[in-house]
C-alpha cells in the first residue's frame, strides 16, 4: 500500500511539473510601469501589486536595470513576488544580465539621473561636499607623493558635482555587497534549467558549449567576488576613493601606474607600496570584470539572434543535447517584431524592446509555456507561437557530438595544410625545409610597399629553379620604454614591434608542432637584415569573410582552430589579435600571422581566464613536455631572455589554469582533437 502511495505522489508530482504554468519576461529596463501592467495582464498579480499567480514559475531574463526611471520600483516588485509566489505554489527566478553586472561592478553610465534622485535623503548634499573635498584631497596628495603640485583648474568643481549628482554614492552603497539591491543581484545566477527549458540573459557561444550551467554560474559570480575584492584593495591602497565608479577606478589604476612609471623614469626611488602597486595593478587592468564583461561570455553573446538559421542551428542543436533540454529561452537583443523563435522553434527571443521611450517601436511582452502550447502575450494582442512542445522537439539534420567533425564526403581536403601559387595550383614545395631554403636562397624582386598600417611592410616576388613565389618581407624595429597606451587605450609595460618577432613564433610553433605560422627567415635585404615570410596565396581575413557574408563549411570545427590560435597567443603575449589578421587559406585552414608586437614581458597571461576553456589535444601535451631548455635554444637567437622568461612562466601559468580546468570538469570537457 505504501509503495502504491509513493507511486501516486510521484507521478501526480511529476505531472503536476509538466503541466505548470511557466513564463518568461525579458529586458525591462527600468519601464515599472509596463512591467507591472504586464503581469497583471498575464494574471500574475492584481492591481495592488500582489500575487495571484498560483503555482505558475515566473522567469525574468535579466536587464532590469539602466535607461528607465523605474529600476528601483521594478526590483522591488521583483523581491515581493518572490517572497510571494512560494505560498501559492508558484515561484520567481531572477537571473542576471549584462546591466545588472555592470551595475555591480560600478559602470554606472547607462543608469538614469532621475534613478539616483530616488536614493538621496537628507544627508546627501553633505556627503556630495565631503566627497569632493575628499577629492581634491586625494589628488593633492597623489602629486605631492609624486614631488608635483595638483592644481585645480577652473571648471572642475563643476564638472565633478554634474558627474557626481546627489544620489550617486547612496545608489552604489545599495548596489554594493552589503546593500539592499547588490546583495539581492550576487545570489542570482546566470543560466537556469526549468521544465526543460534553458534560460539565460544572452547566449552560449561556441566556446562555452561544452561548459556546465554549475560552472557558468559560478564564473560569472567569481568575478562578481573577484570585482568586489579589486575594489577592496583599491580602496585600502588609496588608488581610488570609496565613490570612484567602476570605469573611474580602471582610469585610475592606469594612471597611477603610468604617473609612478614616469616618476621612475626621472630618477625618483619609490617605497616598497609602490613596487608591490607597480606589480599588482597591471593584474585588475587586465582583468577588467573578466567574463562580466567579455562580448563572447554569457552576459553579452549576441550570437542566438545574430547567426543565419544555417550557422546556428548545429550549435543550438549541440547546447540542447548537451543539456539536456528542449529549447533556449533569452533576451538581449531587442526583437522589432516581437518575440522572435529560431531554428525549429527551439530557441526564442523576448527581449521587445520594452522601454519604448528608448526603444522605439518596442512593447511590453511575456512568453508562456502552458498545456503544451507555447504563447507570446504583449498589452493588446497574444500570438500563438507553437503547440505540442511538451514531446521534445525533432532535432535538426545537422548532426550532433563528434559528428560535427565530420566534413563534406566530397572536400575532404578542408581544413588541411596546403599552400598554393597565385593561380590556385598546390606549390611544388610544400615541406617547411624546402620553402626555408627558397626564401633564403630564392632572388628578390617585384618588392613593393602594401597595405595600410605604419610598418610599410613590402611584398615581393620570389623567384628560383623556374618556381615563383610571393613573401612578405618586414624590417621593423621599434622599442619603447616605460607604459605606453596602446589597442582599447590599455596601459602596457614597454612596447615592441619587431620583424624578429615573425621568426622567434614560427620557431615555437615548429617546436610545439603547430604548423600554423607561416615559414619565415632572417635574410638581408636593402641596408639590413630582414624577415622574409611566404606570402598564403588565395587566402581571406576574418574581416573579408564577414562583409561579404561567407560561411565556413564547419562551424565548431573552424572554432576549435580559433581556440588553437587564443591558447598560442595567450603563451606570446599577441594582444594585436583582430578579424584583418585571422587568415584562412583556401581550403580554410588557420594561419597564424602578424606577431610582431607579440613577445611582451609580462609573466601574466593577457587573455581572461575564462577565455581559455579549452585546448587542442595535441598542443596540451606539448605545453606539458616540451622542457624550459628547448624553449630557450629555440628563442635565444630571436628574443631577449627577459622576454624567453615570460614565455616560460606564461607556458606554467597555461598549463597550471588548463590542468585546473581538466581536475573541475573531467579531461574529455577541456581537451578536444583537430
Amino acid at each position: 500500500m505504501k509503495r502504491i502511495l509513493f507511486l501516486f505522489l510521484f507521478l501526480s508530482t511529476s505531472l503536476l511539473a509538466a503541466e505548470r504554468r511557466l513564463v518568461a519576461i525579458g529586458d525591462i529596463h527600468g519601464d515599472f510601469e509596463a512591467f507591472s501592467a504586464l503581469l497583471q495582464h498575464v494574471g500574475l498579480i492584481d492591481d495592488h501589486h500582489q500575487w495571484i499567480g498560483g503555482d505558475t514559475v515566473l522567469v525574468q531574463t535579466g536587464d532590469i536595470l539602466d535607461r528607465g526611471k523605474g529600476v528601483r520600483e521594478a526590483m522591488d516588485l521583483l523581491m515581493s513576488m518572490e517572497k510571494q509566489a512560494p505560498q501559492q505554489g508558484g515561484r520567481i527566478v531572477v537571473l542576471i544580465g549584462n546591466h545588472e553586472a555592470m551595475n555591480i561592478v560600478g559602470l554606472t553610465k547607462d543608469v538614469h539621473r532621475d534613478v539616483y534622485a530616488q536614493f538621496t535623503d537628507k544627508q546627501s548634499r553633505k556627503r556630495q561636499k565631503t566627497a569632493y573635498r575628499s577629492q581634491i584631497h586625494h589628488n593633492r596628495t597623489r602629486a605631492s607623493s609624486l614631488g608635483k603640485t595638483w592644481k585645480i583648474h577652473p571648471n572642475f568643481r563643476e564638472e565633478w558635482f554634474a558627474s557626481h549628482p546627489m544620489g550617486l554614492m547612496e545608489y552604489m552603497d545599495a548596489m554594493g555587497p552589503k546593500g539592499v539591491y547588490g546583495s539581492w543581484l550576487r545570489e542570482k545566477d546566470t543560466v537556469t534549467l526549468i521544465d526543460g527549458t534553458l534560460f539565460m540573459h544572452a547566449g552560449i557561444s561556441p566556446e562555452l558549449a561544452k561548459q556546465p550551467i554549475d560552472e557558468i554560474n559560478r564564473t560569472v559570480h567569481e568575478d562578481i567576488e573577484r570585482s568586489d575584492r579589486w575594489r577592496d584593495y583599491l580602496i585600502e591602497n588609496h588608488v581610488i576613493l570609496p565613490f570612484f565608479t567602476g570605469a573611474g577606478a580602471i582610469n585610475a589604476a592606469r594612471d597611477w601606474v603610468k604617473m609612478e612609471e614616469e616618476h621612475i623614469a626621472d630618477g625618483a626611488r619609490i617605497g616598497d607600496r609602490e613596487k608591490r602597486l607597480l606589480q599588482k595593478l597591471p593584474e585588475f587592468i587586465d582583468f577588467s570584470f573578466g567574463s562580466l564583461i567579455a562580448s563572447n561570455g554569457p552576459l553579452w553573446f549576441r550570437g542566438f539572434a545574430r547567426w543565419s538559421e544555417e550557422e546556428g542551428q548545429s550549435h543550438v542543436d549541440e547546447l540542447l543535447t548537451f543539456h539536456k533540454a528542449d529549447r533556449i529561452v533569452c533576451g538581449h537583443t531587442p526583437q522589432k517584431k516581437g518575440i522572435t523563435k529560431r531554428f525549429h522553434d527551439r530557441l526564442f527571443l523576448i527581449d521587445t524592446g520594452m522601454l519604448s521611450s528608448v526603444y522605439k517601436g518596442g512593447k511590453a511582452s511575456a512568453l508562456e509555456f502552458h498545456q503544451g502550447r507555447c504563447t507570446a502575450f504583449y498589452l493588446d494582442s497574444s500570438v500563438a507561437l507553437c503547440r505540442n512542445i511538451t514531446q521534445r522537439p525533432a532535432l535538426s539534420k545537422t548532426p550532433i557530438g563528434p559528428p560535427l567533425f565530420t566534413l563534406p564526403e566530397d572536400k575532404p581536403e578542408l581544413y588541411t595544410r596546403s599552400l598554393q601559387s597565385r593561380d590556385g595550383k598546390l606549390l611544388p614545395l610544400q615541406k617547411d625545409e624546402d620553402i626555408l631554403a627558397f626564401l633564403r636562397d630564392a632572388k628578390i624582386t617585384k618588392a613593393k610597399e602594401f597595405g595600410k598600417g605604419i610598418t610599410r611592410p613590402l611584398r615581393a616576388v620570389l623567384v628560383k629553379d623556374g618556381i615563383e613565389m610571393r613573401a612578405i618581407i618586414r624590417n621593423v624595429d621599434v622599442t619603447k620604454r616605460g607604459f605606453q597606451k596602446q589597442k582599447g587605450n590599455k596601459l602596457r609595460r614597454g612596447f615592441h614591434d619587431r620583424a624578429i618577432h615573425e621568426l622567434a613564433a614560427y620557431e615555437l610553433s615548429r617546436l610545439f608542432e603547430l604548423n600554423r605560422v607561416p615559414p619565415v627567415v632572417k635574410r638581408r635585404y636593402g641596408k639590413g637584415m630582414s624577415t622574409i615570410q611566404i606570402w598564403v596565396e588565395n587566402a581571406t581575413t576574418e574581416t573579408s569573410r564577414m562583409e561579404k557574408g561567407i560561411k565556413v563549411p564547419n562551424i565548431l570545427l573552424n572554432d576549435r582552430q580559433r581556440r588553437l590560435m587564443k591558447v598560442f597567443d595567450a603563451l606570446i603575449f599577441n594582444f594585436d589579435r583582430n578579424t584583418g589578421n585571422i587568415l584562412y587559406g583556401p581550403d580554410w585552414y588557420l594561419w597564424f600571422i602578424d606577431h610582431t608586437r607579440s613577445f611582451r614581458e609580462e609573466k601574466f597571461l593577457p587573455e581572461k581566464g575564462e577565455d581559455i576553456i579549452i585546448c587542442e589535444r595535441h598542443f596540451w601535451e606539448k605545453l606539458k613536455t616540451v622542457s624550459d631548455e628547448q624553449i630557450t635554444e629555440k628563442l635565444s637567437p630571436h628574443i631577449s631572455t627577459t622576454q624567453i622568461k615570460a614565455v616560460l612562466a606564461r607556458r606554467t601559468l597555461l598549463v597550471t589554469h588548463i590542468q585546473g580546468m581538466i581536475d573541475q570538469r573531467t579531461e574529455a570537457a577541456v581537451i578536444y582533437d583537430l
